[in-house]
């Protein structure tokens, strides 16, 4: 039984028990650690390595947890514990289930194969995508933390790149990222920072190394913070300790005018995610450099640090108020320098809000 009946979980795990009944499906077994975390409550760390597993039914909701983990979630579900005596697939039998949908994408071929071979006479059908679909819209909890993790990112850039000094490595500044991160209060990294600096900016996932910081040179840094388990995500590229040359000023000039078309066909209130890509890199693109620009315009983010909808030409998502995503258009010159910039974005029916500054 539920517990906490307006809690952001009650609501949503009604949600999912609406959708079984709308796919005619009779059970949901959760085995992403996102989604477990999502649907109860409980915190990522806590359903690490299959320590637990979410099996949501028309009248019952059972938390299944290894004899190794202490879990608490914010709901009062029913709690399972499995073992090798008795496992998973035995408490799928119980509910009596004709068809059971999965989390394909998450689970390893051997773990999907064990279920077939184990729930004889059960149809497995892959329900990953639907789950993940819930999660879209962020709900006015998950928009608090997606707001104070961008916040905390926000701040750790601006000390990031003042604390720049000549022969610094590209390594230890990651190091002094990842420290500030925790001590304004972050959770954890929503990723290992990227620091890159000179022709290593032109490498859009570069990753630090001991090469060391000179005047007039290029540095990129790529950051976020995960607070209660929510991902922030930004990027800054900037010419450091001297005057930038007159490629990069014109490199510069276009990403800002790609990003901010973005924005504006992101804000329209009647766009897709494919459309927001398409508008930023034309602008790339007519300048010359689209080529160069060889990744998406930005994806959503929350309780991962890429999630739907991908701003990229496969996507056609309707994009509406509550999503979260990036904008991050970026030119990259092989041998020379990349410019990226990013924000992290809220969609409102007013437009958007830009969480990190």
């Amino acid at each position: 039984m539920l517990g906490r009946l307006h809690s952001p979980q009650a609501v949503r795990l009604s949600r999912l028990r609406r959708l079984l009944r709308k796919v005619d499906t009779a059970g949901w077994l959760i085995s992403s650690k996102e989604n477990i975390v999502y649907l109860t409550g409980l915190t990522g760390e806590a359903v690490a390595d299959r320590q637990a597993y979410l099996l949501v039914a028309p009248k019952i909701e059972l938390l299944l947890a290894s004899p190794l983990s202490q879990l608490k979630p914010k709901l009062r579900l029913r709690k399972r514990q499995f073992s090798s005596k008795k496992t998973v697939s035995e408490f799928i039998k119980e509910l009596g289930v004709k068809t059971l949908a999965v989390e394909e994408t998450d689970l390893t071929i051997q773990e999907f194969r064990q279920l077939k071979t184990r729930l004889k006479g059960i149809t497995l059908v892959d329900g990953q995508r639907r789950v993940e679909n819930l999660r879209l819209v962020k709900d006015a909890t998950e928009q608090k933390w997606l707001k104070r993790s961008a916040k905390i990112a926000s701040l750790v850039m601006k000390q990031a790149i003042a604390n720049l000094r000549e022969g610094v490595t590209e390594t230890a500044v990651a190091h002094a990222i990842s420290q500030l991160m925790l001590q304004a209060g972050a959770n954890e990294m929503s990723f290992p920072p990227i620091v890159a600096f000179g022709s290593h900016s032109a490498v859009p996932h570069q990753v630090p190394t001991g090469r060391r910081l000179k005047q007039n040179e290029v540095v990129l840094i790529d950051l976020g913070a995960k607070v209660n388990d929510y991902c922030s995500d930004m990027t800054r590229t900037i010419f450091w300790a001297g005057s930038p040359t007159p490629e990069f000023r014109r490199v510069e000039i276009i990403v800002k005018q790609a990003y901010r078309t973005a924005l504006t066909t992101l804000a329209n209130g009647k766009t897709t995610a494919a459309k927001v890509d398409a508008a930023a890199r034309k602008v790339i693109s007519q300048a010359g450099f689209g080529d160069n620009f060889i990744h998406n315009t930005g994806h959503g983010i929350g309780l991962s640090i890429h999630e739907d909808p991908s701003l990229s030409a496969r996507d056609s998502t309707k994009l509406v108020s509550g999503m979260v995503v990036t904008v991050e258009p970026g030119v990259y010159i092989p041998g020379k320098f990349g410019y990226r910039f990013e924000n992290t974005i809220m969609i409102t029916n007013r437009g958007f809000r830009t969480l990190t500054s």
